[in-house]
């Protein structure tokens, strides 16, 4: 079978295109390794433009499917308020939908291999049927950090406040990585607690912790304040934070009819970064919230012809009544019955007024536009933003008050106009103004702001770069890692007959050296009816006589076990964090958030000057260190990670104490790769001794296998570590004069002088008589008289890493003491 992922994303246009532009990210990231099925309602917000567009991805991309759900009513079958918001229609639409998902589901999965179902926050309701079948889920944010912020918090929020929110005007509401927020700028659908749609996002928001992750358009270098907000564990109080991989920024592509677009041939006339692009979104007819929608036309237009500016200005037809406000696709109408008399003529050449749609990304690419007045609307704010372009931020509905206060405060790439209070209009003078800051060029601020958009044009590009934070999210997703188990319960649930297996379990159990009762369960499995040969294996399908036999344990890890193995997350941290952020200049709060579990930031960790092999190697080393931090907390649960000094001033500290002399100038790891090497010397070697001590004193096979796949790794980057240093062991570390070997041998003695625990440590060259059968003055490996690996105890690890030679009192690596059971039971004991 094809491994497939099943995309579900909610009605509209914008949502099914940003679900689009995440497939066809999936399969040229993982190499067409998954086929991609997108499920598309029917009866809410069809359009003639949606059909056209899914027609042409079909044509365009093979490996995307389509599975048209059958058409539903959009008359609400279930609310009793006396007025249901657009946002409780769709809600409702997406609930009664939740057979035909679970059927299609059946169906794809007679053909293909479910890895994965991807949904659209208003599809929320499909989460515990894909829970139901076993198929992992993940939700697709197509908003912005701040948003999802907001969101997380919303239960939080929910609990503290009980009123409406569109009643408390002088309320600020305070959300974790965002500025204080208006009660009444919350998203719409949230403002009045009557409203269905208000108790629809409280689900929704509440079932964000239980998805196996959630799929965010942005990246770390645009919302870095609300992204550490999330990562820190403050939005959500509850429970832990759900894995976030901001995969952005993730645009459409230019759709084939705007390359003739009369826009586009008439910007090529405007002189470069000239004009000033207006565009409010699918609902952009000021109609929606306005009274006199006509009035804010006509303003615009004064606001505009005042400014001097050249302008290209999409204006959509507004509805014909109040009661219209469903998006729907808008006709041709006349321009002139909307604006002031004259005005057309006026403005000229100056000028352009497009009806209804225009090719935005084109439009915003195009070197004659020098600004954006935009709704916040978050695909605009992408777009904008990677074309460079700075902007006037008019925030309209939905979370785009959040979007605003984000992007004026927290990004500096827009700046805002002042709404009345009561309805959100805007004067013309108050237009005329903003265009002017932003476009004149001997505007100071305006001048700032396009600087700034330059350069964010140029950090959305290194996101998606080699070594790119969304490049690293997108490689973090794994989604090839979702079989077997979740296999079988999808089997089971959608009720595939299985009655061929037929299965004969005994029980039994193991003795292992040290006399320990390991009891398992031994299942002996009949496979003879459901598969004829086990003694096969090819290239595509390995079956079980081919895997070594893992024995099922009964009591999978016993308590004492996750104590000692959770020890070890605090080495892992501090390796992780120190190579990641060495080879790349940012650590595990943008690799894998998630991991982080809210622990404070490392103190004083920077990027080191490496040579390209140094790099390379410290590359992998950062990465491996990932995989063991998501191998141990996916095992035996975890913590946060604990507050880590890894400044060059800590080293030098340490470095200075081995030497029993302050070093001039002072030792830096991150000065150059040599320098880097020997700090990495440091570290990992007392991860390889505590696994070392750590294995007879677990007591389950799935720990002892877990941790002899981690030391086997860390055993062979200090191996590499080691190495590297004796190639160079008689070269003079500059500017001292001490000799690599020296350095080692000082740092060993050090260890073992904090450690209070003999010779458990040695340089890269050591006497005859500490070598290799008392023959070898190389010491590439160390290890004891009979070349078996040192080992030691917790308190051991913890006396050498705090560099205070005593268990009870952190510091060094640790200034508030490592975190797990058994660290911080040694911070409660005086002595």
């Amino acid at each position: 079978m094809k491994d497939t992922i099943v995309l579900y994303p909610a009605p509209g246009m914008g949502h099914v295109v940003s679900m689009v532009e995440l497939g066809k990210l999936i399969l040229h990231h993982y190499s067409s390794k998954f086929t991609i099925n997108i499920l598309i309602t029917t009866g809410l917000f069809d359009t003639p433009s949606i059909h056209s567009y899914l027609n042409s991805i079909s044509q365009s991309t093979p490996s995307i499917t389509f599975h048209r759900l059958p058409p539903l009513s959009t008359a609400p079958t279930t609310s009793t308020a006396p007025t249901i918001s657009p946002a409780a229609i769709a809600f409702e639409f997406i609930r009664r939908n939740a057979a035909n998902v679970r059927h299609s589901l059946h169906q794809i999965s007679q053909t293909s291999a479910i890895r994965s179902l991807i949904i659209d926050f208003f599809c929320t309701s499909a989460l515990p049927i894909a829970t139901a079948l076993g198929i992992p889920t993940f939700y697709f944010f197509t908003s912005g950090a701040a948003a999802l912020a907001a969101y997380l918090h919303f239960p939080t929020i929910h609990k503290q406040i009980h009123n409406s929110f569109r009643d408390l005007s002088a309320t600020e509401i305070h959300v974790p990585g965002l500025p204080p927020i208006r009660a009444v700028h919350m998203p719409e659908p949230v403002l009045d607690r009557d409203d269905p749609a208000y108790h629809d996002i409280l689900y929704f928001s509440s079932h964000l912790p239980k998805s196996n992750g959630i799929i965010v358009n942005t990246f770390e270098d645009l919302e870095p304040i609300p992204i550490r907000a999330i990562a820190d564990g403050l939005c959500v109080i509850d429970s832990p934070t759900p894995p976030i991989h901001y995969i952005g920024p993730l645009i459409a592509e230019p759709e084939n009819r705007s390359r003739d677009h009369k826009c586009l041939k008439w910007l090529d006339s405007q002189p470069k970064r000239s004009v000033v692009f207006l565009c409010f979104g699918s609902r952009g007819s000021f109609s929606y919230f306005l009274t006199f929608s006509a009035e804010q036309v006509r303003e615009i237009g004064k606001g505009l012809e005042r400014s001097g500016h050249r302008f290209l200005w999409v204006l959509k037809n507004p509805p014909i009544d109040e009661k219209s406000k469903l998006i729907q696709e808008l006709s041709e109408f006349d321009i002139h019955g909307l604006m002031s008399e004259g005005f057309l003529e006026r403005i000229g050449d100056r000028g352009m007024v497009v009806e209804s749609w225009a090719p935005q990304v084109a439009v915003l690419s195009h070197d004659s536009v020098g600004g954006f007045v935009t709704h916040c609307g978050w695909n605009s704010v992408l777009e904008a933003m990677v074309a460079g372009v700075p902007m006037v931020a008019w925030p309209l509905y939905a979370e785009q008050h959040l979007n605003k206060a984000a992007m004026v405060e927290d990004m500096k790439m827009a700046i805002p106009v002042e709404q009345r209070e009561e309805d959100g209009f805007v004067s013309g003078a108050e237009l005329e103004r903003r265009v002017r800051e932003l476009m004149d060029s001997e505007c100071e601020s305006g001048r700032e702001l396009r600087e700034r958009s330059l350069g964010m044009r140029d950090r959305a590009s290194a996101a998606w770069g080699e070594l790119g934070s969304s490049t690293a999210a997108v490689d973090f997703l794994r989604f090839e890692n979702f079989k077997g188990e979740r296999e079988e319960n999808a089997s089971e649930a959608f009720g595939d007959d299985n009655d061929d297996v037929e299965a004969n379990v005994f029980e039994g159990f193991f003795d292992d050296d040290d006399d320990d009762d390991d009891g398992f369960w031994l299942c002996i499995v009949n496979f003879s009816k459901a598969i004829p040969k086990l003694n096969f294996c090819s290239d595509q399908q390995c079956y079980p006589t081919c895997q070594p036999t893992y024995p099922p344990h009964a009591v999978p890890i016993y308590e004492e076990d996750v104590d000692l193995l959770q020890f070890a997350e605090n080495l892992e941290h501090l390796e992780a964090d120190f190579f990641l952020w060495g080879a790349l200049g940012f650590g595990l709060d943008k690799v894998a958030p998630q991991l982080v579990m809210g622990g404070p930031p490392p103190i004083g960790v920077q990027k080191a000057n490496l040579d390209s092999l140094t790099h390379s190697i410290i590359y992998e080393f950062g990465f491996e260190e990932v995989g063991h931090l998501r191998a141990l907390k996916s095992t035996v649960g975890g913590f946060p990670r604990p507050l880590m000094d890894l400044s060059a001033h800590n080293f030098a500290k340490l470095f200075d104490e081995a030497f029993g002399y302050q070093l001039r100038p002072a030792f830096d790891p991150y000065r150059d790769s040599l320098s880097y090497m020997l700090g990495s010397y440091v570290i990992p070697y007392m991860g390889i001794v505590g696994y070392v001590g750590a294995n007879p004193l677990l007591n389950g096979y799935k720990s002892k296998r877990l941790l002899a796949g981690l030391l086997g790794v860390e055993a062979g980057q200090d191996a590499v570590i080691r190495m590297y240093l004796y190639e160079r062991a008689e070269e003079l570390v500059h500017p001292y004069n001490h000799t690599v070997a020296e350095f080692t041998i000082r740092i060993s003695q050090l260890r073992n002088n904090l450690a209070m625990c003999g010779i458990k440590d040695e340089g890269i060259i050591v006497p005859p008589e500490l070598g290799a059968e008392n023959r070898t003055e190389t010491n590439v490996l160390s290890s004891n008289f009979d070349s078996i690996s040192y080992r030691r105890t917790p308190a051991e690890i913890l006396r050498v890493l705090y560099d205070t030679g005593d268990e009870h009192k952190p510091g060094g690596f640790f200034p508030h003491g490592a975190n797990g059971k058994i660290a911080r039971d040694f911070l409660k004991m005086p002595y």
